[in-house]
Formats: C-alpha cells, sequence, structure tokens
C-alpha cells in the first residue's frame, strides 16, 4: 500500500473538484492528498491525513472537510489498490475521495 496512486475522482460540489487525485502513503503512517492538476507525489499536498492498518481494514484520521474517522477495506493486486467505505456514513466528500480504485503511479 507504500507508494504514489492516482485516480480520477468525481466532484463534489462546493467541497472538491473532479480529476485526477494524487495519493501517497507513507511507512510511517502518513497519507498526502493531492489535487487535480499536480504532477507527482514530490509536490506540496493539499492536505494530510494519518492511515493505519489492521489486516485487511484501512483506518484514515480526521481530514479538513471532517473530523470523524473513517474505516475502509483494502486490497492490492498488482498496481491496484481498491478501497472501499465500511464505516465512514458521516464523512460523504472522504467517501468520495478515497473509494475505487486506485492505480500505483
Amino acid at each position: 500500500m507504500v507508494g504514489c496512486w492516482h485516480r480520477h475522482v468525481p466532484a463534489v460540489p462546493g467541497v472538491m473538484g473532479a480529476g485526477i487525485w494524487l495519493l501517497k502513503i507513507r511507512s510511517s503512517g502518513e497519507l498526502l492528498a493531492f489535487t487535480p492538476g499536480t504532477t507527482s507525489c514530490g509536490s506540496e499536498p493539499d492536505f494530510t491525513a494519518t492511515v493505519s492498518v489492521t489486516g485487511s481494514r484501512l483506518t484514515i484520521g480526521s481530514v479538513p472537510v471532517c473530523t470523524p474517522k473513517g474505516v475502509y477495506s483494502w486490497k492490492v493486486e498488482g498496481k491496484a489498490l481498491t478501497l472501499r467505505a465500511t464505516a465512514d456514513k458521516s464523512c460523504a466528500p472522504r467517501r468520495v475521495l478515497f473509494t475505487g480504485v486506485w492505480t500505483k503511479t
């Protein structure tokens, strides 16, 4: 799961624009998110968050649009990281951003 990932994310009106987002996950448990138009995971991130993994469960900490943690299932196959929200009903923008198939950059 560690590395730089990208995927097309639909817009959430008034919160975030549609486009190719980049996501960097570090072994330290830091997540960096990059808005559409960013060309590398070495740029300045739009926001950061914490992540922790327990088995097939990924917990994403507070993000700028919501403070409660969100819980996702995760699976890596080849260069694909699939995230599915399992407990994140209170934060639709985070669900839209993270849920889906990310491709390793």
